[in-house]
């Protein structure tokens, strides 16, 4: 080798790095790209279900909160409490149902991307019922999950009212004042509100099944796979991600370094999964 290849091999090698840097940084922007809309749907639907599940209780709940005289005894806020679990359960499966939509499209979307990027044919299938079916029962679960945590807040607030002996109307205000913080600040920089922490979440977590649906379905077939964990580079990485990100490709079967199989490694995680075959 001469001389002057020698010398090249530096700049070749840092030209390769960029390279490798630019396509990381293309590829984490059309995920971004791809899951923003379903993120704003998604957001929509939590959105809509909070102001409904308000207007309930302000019309139901409210009234017999004015009436059950002394919120001390504790077979009145047993009554309450039942009254609030009957008004957030009403309507659970249309949520579900709303939520587990916009969920199984993003999967759809990330498995065909996963495709279109492997360069497979269309012949190539998953198995879309099963996969829907398992979307429906996850999003049924995000849906309980929320009404009880609103239901624990809401008991947490009664508490408050006994404990400080708040009017029927002070009680009443604090009511609304947690309702409409369902849509106020959270403490990431890049998130505005609760219902955007769980949209980013939620929707990210079903861009990566999407993605690993495929990935899985080609291991079973035979092809060796291998995957990368790209974070959004910035100073607001968590650092469990920086070390995912640093350990470049694994083998597809095998954890990285936090040993998260893959993104998200907590809510609101930005970071996102690239996959290919091994060489």
């Amino acid at each position: 080798m001469s001389a002057t290849a020698v010398m090249m091999l530096p700049e070749l090698t840092g030209l390769h790095d960029a390279a490798s840097l630019l396509l990381e940084a293309i590829s984490a922007a059309r995920i971004n790209r791809q899951q923003s809309k379903y993120r704003t749907k998604l957001r929509r639907v939590l959105r809509r279900m909070w102001i409904t599940q308000r207007n309930r209780i302000e019309a139901r709940w409210f009234p017999r909160l004015q009436a059950s005289g002394v919120l001390r005894e504790a077979h009145t806020q047993d009554e309450l409490m039942l009254l609030l679990a009957g008004l957030l359960s009403e309507d659970e499966a249309t949520w579900g149902e709303a939520m587990a939509s916009v969920l199984s499209e993003i999967v759809m979307v990330a498995a065909r991307a996963a495709l279109d990027d492997l360069k497979l044919t269309t012949a190539f299938s998953l198995p879309t019922q099963r996969i829907e079916d398992e979307i429906r029962q996850h999003a049924a679960t995000l849906v309980r999950g929320l009404n009880d945590t609103t239901r624990a807040e809401l008991k947490n607030l009664l508490a408050k009212a006994v404990e400080y002996n708040y009017s029927y109307a002070e009680t009443a205000k604090l009511l609304r004042q947690r309702f409409a913080e369902f849509g106020t600040l959270v403490p990431l920089h890049h998130i505005r509100d609760r219902a955007e922490l769980i949209a980013v979440t939620e929707v990210g977590q079903a861009y990566i099944r999407g993605q690993q649906q495929v990935g899985n379905a080609l291991v079973s077939a035979g092809i060796a796979m291998e995957k990368a964990w790209l974070t959004a580079e910035d100073d607001r990485v968590e650092p469990e991600c920086e070390g995912n990100g640093a350990a470049g490709w694994v083998p597809w079967g095998e954890p990285f370094p936090s040993g998260h199989d893959a993104p998200l490694a907590h809510p609101g995680c930005r970071c996102a999964l690239q996959m290919q075959r091994s060489e």
